[in-house]
C-alpha cells in the first residue's frame, strides 16, 4: 500500500465534517434551528416509510437503537414527529411524522439536492460512476471484518 492511501480514512473523515457544516448552514438558512443533520436520516426514513419501529429506525439508518431512540424523542419532544402503539407487537410502538414533520419534505429535498450538487460539480460521470463503485467496494470490504 502507498504511504499516501494512509490517509484515506482521514479525507473521508473531513469531507463528512464539510458535509456536515454544509447541511448545519443550509438548515439554519431555512429556519431549522432545533433539529441537526444526525436528524436527518430517521426524517427520510418516515418520509420514505410513514410508520417504522425504532428498531426498523435505527436498521435503515444504520445507527445504534440508543441513539436512535434519544434523536426520535427529540423529534416527537419538538411536535416533528409522535409515537402510536405498533399493532403487531404492543410491547414496541411505532414513529410517524406529524404534520410539522411532513412539512419538513420540500426544504429537506432541497437541501438534499444542493449537497448533491456541490459534491457533484466539476466532476465527470465517469469520475461519478467510479467514485460510486469504489464507495460500494470499500463499504462492502469494511463489512467483511
Amino acid at each position: 500500500m502507498k504511504d499516501e492511501y494512509r490517509g484515506i480514512p482521514s479525507r473521508i473523515s473531513a469531507l463528512r465534517h464539510s458535509m456536515n457544516e454544509f447541511l448545519v448552514h443550509s438548515m439554519r438558512k431555512v429556519g431549522w434551528k432545533e433539529i441537526s443533520p444526525s436528524h436527518g436520516g430517521i426524517i427520510y426514513a418516515l418520509l420514505t416509510y410513514q410508520v417504522l419501529s425504532m428498531k426498523e429506525i435505527a436498521q435503515k439508518v444504520k445507527r445504534d437503537p440508543s441513539t436512535v431512540t434519544t434523536l426520535v424523542n427529540k423529534l416527537v419532544k419538538l411536535g416533528y414527529a409522535e409515537y402510536e402503539k405498533n399493532p403487531n407487537d404492543l410491547r414496541s410502538k411505532q414513529v410517524r411524522l406529524t404534520e410539522k414533520g411532513r412539512e419538513l419534505y420540500d426544504d429537506f429535498y432541497s437541501i438534499s439536492l444542493d449537497l448533491t450538487n456541490v459534491l457533484l460539480c466539476n466532476l465527470e460521470d465517469d469520475e461519478i460512476e467510479s467514485f460510486m463503485r469504489t464507495v460500494r467496494k470499500m463499504n462492502d470490504n469494511i463489512k467483511k471484518v
